[in-house]
């Protein structure tokens, strides 16, 4: 069994644009429905299908500071952000509430191991989301392929929190 550190995403999402929604020019608020709409590529940019079910709360108020906890699935799995505002404009930010784990990029990381263990070029496809949150003792079913089309597989345990696998081929 091999065992190396790969990817997790990093829980914080940057500067989501202006979404203001005027409920009365003195009551200004925060437009939800467009922020559930710019949240799933804020969230995972490389992957944005991946977040579905993206829902905040209304109405918010439009306030530096204020935060409000927003819900989705990150790979079928549910997941909490916070969303705090930064300016009196709408400019936020997005904190989710669990771990990440790029399932694509780890793939990557295992297939040039192997690469090097085996001094032969080798590919690994895993099932499922691309993304997902991060579900230490999980086990990811993979397979590891080589250029002349030889296949075996692969499983893939997440061991802990900063993303360290074990991987044992079948």
């Amino acid at each position: 069994m091999t065992r190396i550190t790969a990817r997790v995403v990093t829980s914080t999402v940057g500067i989501v644009g202006l979404l203001l929604t005027m409920g009365c020019a003195a009551d200004p608020t925060l437009d939800a429905a467009s922020l559930e709409q710019v949240l799933p590529a804020q969230i995972v940019p490389d992957h944005p299908e991946v977040v579905t079910n993206v829902q905040c709360p209304t109405p918010i108020e439009m306030s530096a500071g204020i935060s409000v906890v927003c819900t989705a699935e990150v790979g079928g799995d549910p997941v909490t952000m916070t969303v705090t505002q930064l300016d009196d404009v709408g400019s936020v930010t997005a904190e989710l509430d669990q771990p990440l784990f790029d399932v694509e990029a780890s793939a990557d990381v295992l297939a040039a191991q192997l690469t090097d263990d085996l001094a032969i070029a080798t590919t690994i496809v895993c099932v499922g989301p691309a993304v997902r949150v991060l579900d230490v003792g999980e086990v990811l079913s993979c397979v590891a392929s080589d250029p002349s089309g030889r296949s075996r597989p692969l499983f893939v345990t997440i061991v802990d929190e900063a993303g360290t696998l074990d991987m044992k081929l079948g």
